[in-house]
């Protein structure tokens, strides 16, 4: 129901906190993947958001990577999720024939043009256009994962060039070969908002034949159904869940204990893994099923090393921005009706953050005038500071234990004090 053009309303405000964004804004994932044979009321390089169980894909995009990274999404999504939102964005399939100049003219379609909008700069303007803003973001077909004279892949890096204007995140695909190249993959990025799964997944094709594709786009789904579990705060990763998939990408030695296996090294190094759980194995990643190691950026900042928080960082900025629009031209510099109305609005909704154990506590919000303050003041300007701390995820647990004297004592003076009375 609209408001009315002219008239009054009413309504009980109960609470001074900034409402929360929802799933619709962290936890939708995104494609920019080529389309073979696009038909002809698509257009490519613009953002579209669709259901992955929609049973109309290819009618709308054709056969091709983009909508085999959707149904990927769809696939990542735990048992009792049925279907997502993505926002993908279809790329034409170069008319190349030569397999490497293929390749490479779809890389740069892919990476796209910021001035232009096309290829993944298209998902800066997916409000415009009428989609969702995702911020999960995947590329399809493993064109992320290519480099070559090692040197990063540009798509990926105009991606962290996405991911900064819009809060987003992404998950990239590795090289799914060797520890020595992983590491080498890895060393070319140090951006807090990738984070690069090194192993890929094979899973069954239409003839039931076992075929190797990257891991991305099951791992954003299964984010995104995280997300929505607690309510569309992105304050948890998807590590040591399982993926339905057939098998891992590559075969890979992993224990919880022991930093020898390759598992332990590549996550040493911010590589994620996805892992074969063994029934029987105390230490194996589970008692079966394919299990999703993952918590890390390919950030070189320790603050910053770990997605979720970084996630979380831009969940707080983005929540708290969005509301002090209302602020906005409405208001002059009052104290009283806009400035501490701000400080106070931002202070309750931290303080309803650390309440619900989602930071630490004792978040802070400071007004600290300097020179500049009264020139600000006449231009409109407020400028204050606010202090929180997400909390990372629990990656290990040290366990020391020592032998119990106390309980031999114990029974030796209870034994001391049976034969006294016996005395008696």
């Amino acid at each position: 129901m609209s408001d009315v053009a002219v008239g009054l309303s009413g309504r009980w405000n109960l609470s001074n906190q900034a409402r929360p964004i929802k799933q619709a804004d962290f936890g939708v994932p995104s494609v920019t993947g080529i389309c073979q044979n696009l038909p002809a009321g698509t257009e490519q390089n613009r953002c579209y958001t669709v259901a992955t169980k929609d049973p109309d894909l290819v009618a709308r995009f054709g056969e091709g990577d983009l909508v085999d990274q959707i149904r990927a999404i769809g696939r990542g999504l735990p048992s009792g999720k049925q279907a997502l939102n993505v926002t993908v964005v279809p790329v034409k399939d170069s008319t190349e024939t030569d397999p490497t100049a293929k390749r490479d003219a779809n890389i740069a379609a892919l990476r796209g043009l910021d001035d232009q909008k096309t290829g993944v700069y298209a998902l800066k303007h997916a409000v415009a256009q009428g989609a969702l803003m995702p911020r999960l973001n995947t590329i399809a077909g493993g064109y992320d994962a290519f480099i070559q004279d090692n040197t990063a892949n540009p798509i990926v890096t105009a991606l962290t060039a996405v991911n900064a204007s819009t809060f987003g995140h992404a998950f990239i695909n590795g090289p799914n070969s060797t520890e020595v190249e992983a590491k080498a993959v890895r060393s070319l990025y140090s951006d807090a908002s990738l984070t690069m799964i090194e192993t890929g997944v094979q899973i069954a094709d239409e003839s039931n034949n076992l075929e190797t594709v990257g891991a991305s786009g099951f791992v954003a789904g299964l984010q995104a159904a995280v997300d929505a579990e607690h309510d569309g705060v992105p304050s948890h990763v998807a590590g040591n869940r399982a993926l339905r998939i057939a098998a891992p990408g590559r075969e890979m030695t992993f224990d919880w204990m022991d930093p020898s296996t390759e598992g332990q090294r590549l996550l040493n190094a911010q590589c994620d893994i996805i892992v074969r759980g063994r029934v029987g194995d105390d230490f194996a990643a589970g008692e079966g099923g394919m299990i999703l190691v993952t918590c890390h950026t390919l950030s070189s900042d320790p603050l910053e090393m770990y997605y979720n928080v970084v996630r979380m960082q831009n969940y707080i900025l983005l929540t708290l921005l969005r509301s002090y629009k209302v602020f906005l031209l409405k208001y002059n510099m009052n104290p009283k009706r806009a400035i501490k109305a701000v400080i106070k609005q931002t202070n309750n909704w931290l303080v309803g953050m650390a309440q619900r154990e989602i930071i630490y506590s004792a978040p802070k919000v400071l007004f600290v005038p300097d020179a500049e303050t009264p020139s600000d003041w006449r231009k409109g300007k407020l400028t204050f500071t606010g202090r929180a701390e997400p909390r990372a995820p629990l990656t290990r647990i040290d366990l020391t234990m020592e032998r119990d004297d106390a309980g031999i004592e114990l029974e030796i003076a209870e034994l001391e004090t049976f034969a006294k009375n016996l005395s008696l």
